[in-house]
Order: structure tokens, then sequence, then C-alpha cells
């Protein structure tokens, strides 16, 4: 039990701290995204909410390293009696701080919420599904199902196979003339899975702290309608209509925390940049990305010693 406590709160630890570096370097962030395609600024934010777990994570592997057998206990091998916690195995545990304990369980409070709304989006996601497919009906255009209702809206609902629900005015009534777009758009949240990224997301948010997850969140649900906006773009050979199409449906907003709706997040911001000719350059891509996280865990890995010893130094440092 103690422990459990001890990896806890040294998985806290690393994780927020990691979480403030992210909140103090946002700004620069933000400033360098800027001069990227919304396609290369979602996968960078993505990256950004799960950074905190994913380095807590291998850092707390790398710590536990003398449990596994990977190195010697520096303290068992000199003989060394440190009063500093022991996050080793083999150690006799002493209950750690009152600090380090309500440490350890904010994280996991946090967690557990966070987890419990996905959960929760996901089963009410999955509820509205089925009662929205027996009121729709399968439309001619391949993938869409027809609402209906008289909103002008459109959206996609579900989390791994999303589905496509347009309601039946835009089919033919006054905003008729934006269905194309809107579909474009639709379709490409689904074939970037944004709403089992931002499912994903939600939950790598939890190791973050408070105020820095939700400008987090925010942010990558912007660069992701961004992303769908220059999609549809492409598809359709004309930015102007897919920003008319926002423009012309803002007001038919469906208010649905599951749902991700035409005219989602951040309009102004999303039309101004449709707006814009300049191209921005698509980098960093995902092998790119994924090479780095490798590469920044092996390097973590390796320094095994030095992880162990410096994270039970800095628990020690808490404790007192």
């Amino acid at each position: 039990m103690t422990l459990a406590i001890l990896f806890l709160a040294g998985f806290a630890l690393v994780a927020y701290a990691a979480s403030a570096v992210v909140g103090l370097a946002r700004p620069a962030l933000e400033h360098w995204l800027e001069a990227r395609a919304p396609a290369a600024q979602a996968r960078v934010l993505l990256s950004a909410t799960l950074l905190p777990g994913l380095l807590a994570g291998t850092v707390l592997v790398a710590a536990l390293a003398p449990s596994f057998g990977w190195i010697a206990d520096h303290c068992d091998v000199h003989g060394d009696v440190h009063t500093h916690p022991h996050i080793c195995a083999h150690h006799v545990a002493v209950w750690p701080s009152t600090q380090l304990t309500c440490l350890a369980l904010f994280m996991v409070l946090r967690f557990a919420i966070a987890t419990g709304g996905r959960v929760h989006a996901v089963l009410l996601g999955r509820r509205m599904r089925r009662q929205l497919d027996g009121l729709s009906e399968q439309s001619l255009i391949e993938g869409v199902r027809v609402l209906p209702r008289d909103d002008d809206d459109a959206f996609v609902l579900g989390v791994v196979t999303p589905t496509l629900y347009v309601a039946r005015s835009l089919l033919s009534g006054d905003h008729s003339c934006h269905l194309e777009p809107v579909i474009a758009h639709e379709r490409a949240h689904v074939r970037r899975q944004d709403p089992l990224r931002r499912l994903i997301a939600g939950i790598g948010l939890s190791f973050h702290l408070p105020g820095i997850a939700r400008k987090l969140e925010g942010a990558l649900a912007r660069a992701q309608e961004m992303a769908a906006d220059e999609d549809a773009a492409r598809a359709l050979g004309s930015r102007e209509r897919v920003a008319r199409a926002l423009v012309a449906l803002a007001r038919a907003r469906r208010r649905s925390a599951p749902a991700l709706p035409f005219t989602g997040s951040d309009l102004e911001r999303r039309v101004n940049r449709l707006l814009m000719r300049s191209e921005r350059r698509d980098v960093p891509g995902p092998a790119a990305l994924l090479v780095t996280g490798l590469v920044s865990a092996a390097s973590i890995v390796a320094s095994a010693e030095v992880v162990h010893h410096g994270l039970e130094q800095v628990l020690g440092l808490m404790g007192n």
C-alpha cells in the first residue's frame, strides 16, 4: 500500500511538473503553431495533452528499474541508509508524508472523474445514436442519415464508428446550397477519427494542472475543427464555400456534448483562417512525433539509475 502511494505520488509529481512546463511554453508553442497547417496543430496539441501522462509513466518505469532487476540499487550496493522514501519493492516502506498522500489522492480523484465523465459521454452517445437511428432514415448520400428536423444542423455522433446526421431542412431548405460543404466537413471528422482522439485527449488531460488542461482542450478542439474545414475546402476546391456555410449555419448550432456539430469551436477564427490564402506546412508529421517520443522514452529508460535516485530524492524533499 505504501509503495503504491509513493508510486502514485511520484507519477503525479512528474506529470504536474510536465504540465507546468507545457503551460509556460504554451504562448511560444501557439506562436510556432500559427505557421503550421491545422492538421499539424491538432497532432502537436494532442501530443501535448498526452505528454504528462506518458512522461510520468516512462519515468516511473525507469525509477522502478531496481525492482525489475534492470539495475542494482545504490543503497544496497553501498550499504547506504537514506532517510528519503524508497520506491523499490525490496525496501521496507515507510508510510508517505501527508503531502505525498494528498498529491497521490488528488491525481487519482481527477483521473477517476475524467474517466467517469468520458465513459458517461460514450454511453450517452450510444443511447442518443439508438434514438436518432430510430427517428432518422438513410439518405441517398452514402453514410448520411437524415433527421426530421428543421434547424439546418449537421453533426457527427459516436466514437469508434461515428455516424453523420443531417437535418432534413438542409436537403431542401433555404440552406440546401451549403449541404456539400457541411457533409465534406463532417466526413473529415470521421476520416480523421476526431471523436476518438478527443476521448483519448480528455483522459490525458486529467494528468494536467486544471487551468492548463482547459486551455489545451479548447485549443485542440479549435485545431480539429480548422483541420476539418481545410479538408472540406480541398475536397470542394473552394475555401469560400466552406466559410460561407459556416457563417450561414452559425445560428443552427446543436448544443449536444457527445456530438461534433458543424458550427463548433471558435467560428470567427475558423472563417478567417479559411479566407487566408497563405499555405502552411503540415509538419511535424505523425512519424516524426512518434520517433521523437520513442527516442525520448528510450533516453529516460537508459538513465534509469539517475532517474531512480533523483525521484527518490525529490519525493524525500516533498515529504519534508
